[in-house]
């Protein structure tokens, strides 16, 4: 008979917790706390998007010192992960908690907590696979090549002590159908990204004789500039277009350059962190980008989520779950550079109010049933009693 354990005290570790905690680490502490379990989060303390050190106001959050790095591609940055993993098992093992939910990457926590379990083997370890390094950085052919040694020897890091776990949390379907066939023991479950319903009154736009379109997030070397230029340029034949920018990144000026040069009206916001303003901005627009490089293996983005509680139709171009709910939900339109004309087509010519508001609807369907907290919730339920944990 299988031993359950019953949960008094769990650790979360992230290395990124200013990106993880609005989207999964609140949520995980809110329902772990529910059931009366003490929750120390652990993490850098060096903020990845900034590259910088900081300290977050939570007083809950255990903060582990690493070396800071310039470059997001760098030896410094592996360095940075390697100290972050041998001090998190340190810490796991002074303090001993019952549960530990391990957000990755780092590939090199997967080798130090594989120790802690077994050294522990009634404490459950969960893994939760936010991102798969190597195989989502966008390198060209070549340079896969010539760094095929290295990037083997990061990707066995994963492959060679998941097992150990007792169950996987993925981040899409994507993820967990790449994985299923490494993964032998442990209890594996797709775990959506969530966020809280702050909607109030979205009002959809009314005017067609413009199209606005919305970019939400980072501005990248993961967009796909050309292609999101491209669809502005086809739907500018026939009507006047606008793009909505929040966010900020790298290629920011790379993108309001090109559409200076293609003469589409460009408007920057910035990053907007009040959501009723956010929603301002948004309630202009008529569809939003959910647009990567094609070599990008991601099947869900942050993005989107916030498109579908705003209910927003995407333009996508994104594969895996992406693909598939917007195929499935009609919360939109799946775009390739093979299918343009036919997209500019349904949106310019076939497209009347009550098919716009119907793909509004839909969208927003996505979700209440696939993001909110509620589902997150239960999943975490469901999970929990499929390793036997008492809670």
């Amino acid at each position: 008979m299988i031993k359950k354990t019953l949960f008094k005290h769990a650790f979360i570790i992230t290395a990124y917790y200013n990106y993880d905690y609005p989207i999964r680490v609140k949520y995980l502490t809110k329902y772990l706390e529910s059931k009366k379990i003490k929750v120390t989060i652990v993490s850098a303390d060096f903020d990845h998007r900034n590259k910088e050190y900081y300290k977050p106001e939570n007083k809950e959050i255990l903060l582990i010192h690493v070396p800071a790095y310039s470059k997001n591609l760098s030896v410094k940055r592996i360095i940075s992960h390697i100290v972050f993993s041998e001090k998190c098992k340190n810490i796991c093992e002074k303090i001993q908690p019952d549960l530990i939910y391990a957000i990755t990457p780092p590939n090199f926590m997967f080798k130090t907590l594989c120790l802690v379990k077994k050294n522990r083997p009634n404490m459950k370890l969960i893994y939760e696979i936010e991102d798969l390094w190597p195989e989502t950085i966008p390198l060209s052919l070549n340079t896969k090549k010539i760094l095929y040694f290295p990037m083997m020897v990061w990707r066995n890091l994963r492959k060679k002590y998941i097992n150990t776990a007792d169950a996987i949390v993925c981040e899409c379907n994507l993820y967990k159908d790449y994985l299923s066939n490494s993964i032998s023991e442990p209890y594996i479950k797709t775990i959506y990204l969530s966020k809280d319903d702050i909607k109030t009154n979205y009002n959809h736009p009314i005017q067609y004789d413009t199209f606005n379109f919305l970019y939400l997030g980072s501005i990248n070397n993961l967009i796909d500039i050309d292609l999101i230029i491209e669809i502005l340029c086809r739907i500018k034949v026939s009507h006047k277009v606008e793009l909505h920018i929040i966010g900020n990144g790298e290629q920011r000026t790379v993108l309001m350059d090109r559409c200076k040069k293609n003469m589409i009206k460009a408007i920057y916001y910035g990053i907007v962190y009040d959501e009723s303003e956010k929603q301002k901005i948004m309630s202009l627009c008529h569809f939003a980008f959910n647009i990567m490089k094609e070599n990008v293996f991601v099947g869900v983005t942050m993005k989107s989520l916030e498109y579908f509680q705003f209910g927003i139709p995407i333009i996508n171009n994104i594969g895996g779950d992406s693909k598939i709910i917007t195929d499935k939900y009609r919360c939109g339109f799946n775009v390739n550079r093979k299918n343009l004309q036919e997209i500019e087509k349904k949106i310019t010519e076939n497209l009347n109010r009550k098919d716009y508001l119907q793909l509004c609807i839909n969208s927003r369907q996505v979700y209440e049933e696939l993001f909110c907290p509620n589902i997150f919730y239960a999943s975490l339920d469901e999970m929990l009693k499929k390793i036997e944990c008492i809670i």
